[in-house]
């Protein structure tokens, strides 16, 4: 298949990249700017094309590609997406319209939207499966549920077959040392231990999340692009690891791969300092859990855990990046 990845240098885009030329297809890499250091990545790319997709001109250079899919994956992050309501707007919704409108013209067959749990808004302590009302509490939810409205419209009105994809919280370690990732909350702790021996919450540690590997996010996105419109009942699923933690219990994680990692034990410090002993009191907890049945069917599972991701992301930061 010649696949059309849109933001393909980015944290995800990069590893989704190296995973579908793994299985043989054929990559064209969209994105605004080449890393530094991205040599033997991009020459795996069967084209590498650098453009802004807000403008025409980006989309004139692939006037003569043939392509059978695309996956979508530009958009502003959770805080820029506060910003100025006309660039948040040009950049997370007319740009991917602009695309898809584009590549429908072009005999487009398959077109994946990299979408996100956010849009459920603050989840109850309840099953969250795709039908679960939207109620998006920040404009990167808002902007995410427009975008998967205009993926509706054109499977309605047009052949091409939209899959809109609702991510829960990735992590691992990036392709790229310049891919903004290191805010994710995973991530982030990692660093945190390295750098300063401890790590900081800024919270009460009450906060529930699904955490799943961005090589997992890569192959559920890899298994939806085989699901031909004619055979699915479906256009939205949900993309997590169906395991709920909260942040407490995150941390607490954490510090266990670090001292399995360095030998010595670090504290996992609460608000004021307080130092937190256990997380086991929050073993009790009603959690909300991320329902992925339908990705299941298609016979999709996790398959990085918890802790290998972890020691992963550990693992690259020792090697690569500057603390």
């Amino acid at each position: 298949m010649r696949i059309l990845v849109i933001g393909a240098a980015g944290y995800l885009g990069a590893k989704l990249s190296d995973l579908l030329i793994s299985q043989g297809h054929e990559v064209i890499a969209l994105m605004r700017t080449i890393p530094k250091n991205a040599e033997a990545w991009t020459q795996r790319m069967t084209r590498i094309i650098e453009g802004d997709v807000r403008h025409e001109s980006t989309w004139d250079t692939l006037q003569e590609e043939s392509i059978d899919a695309a996956v979508y994956l530009i958009s502003l992050n959770h805080k820029q997406s506060e910003g100025n309501i006309g660039e948040v707007i040009d950049v997370n919704v007319t740009s991917m319209w602009r695309a898809l409108s584009w590549l429908n013209k072009n005999n487009l067959k398959q077109f994946i939207y990299l979408s996100t749990q956010q849009v459920y808004g603050i989840l109850p302590p309840v099953c969250i499966d795709e039908t679960f009302p939207l109620s998006p509490q920040n404009n990167y939810a808002l902007t995410h549920i427009m975008c998967e409205e205009i993926c509706y419209l054109f499977n309605n009105r047009k052949p091409v077959h939209c899959v809109n994809v609702r991510v829960s919280n990735g992590f691992g370690a990036p392709v790229f040392m310049e891919n903004d990732c290191w805010w994710l909350a995973i991530n982030n702790m990692c660093e945190l231990a390295i750098k300063d021996g401890a790590i900081q919450l800024l919270s009460d540690g009450t906060p529930q999340r699904d955490f799943i590997h961005i090589d997992d996010i890569c192959r559920g996105i890899s298994m939806l692009l085989a699901v031909e419109k004619s055979y699915s009942h479906t256009h939205t699923y949900n993309l997590g690891s169906g395991q709920t933690l909260t942040i407490l219990q995150l941390a607490h994680r954490v510090a266990n791969c670090f001292q399995q990692k360095f030998g010595r034990q670090i504290p996992v410090l609460l608000p004021g300092g307080v130092q937190s002993q256990s997380d086991h009191h929050h073993d009790s907890i009603p959690k909300f859990e991320y329902q992925v049945q339908k990705l299941k069917a298609l016979g999709f599972s996790p398959q990085k855990t918890l802790e290998q991701g972890i020691l992963d992301v550990m693992d690259y930061l020792v090697r690569h990046k500057t603390l």
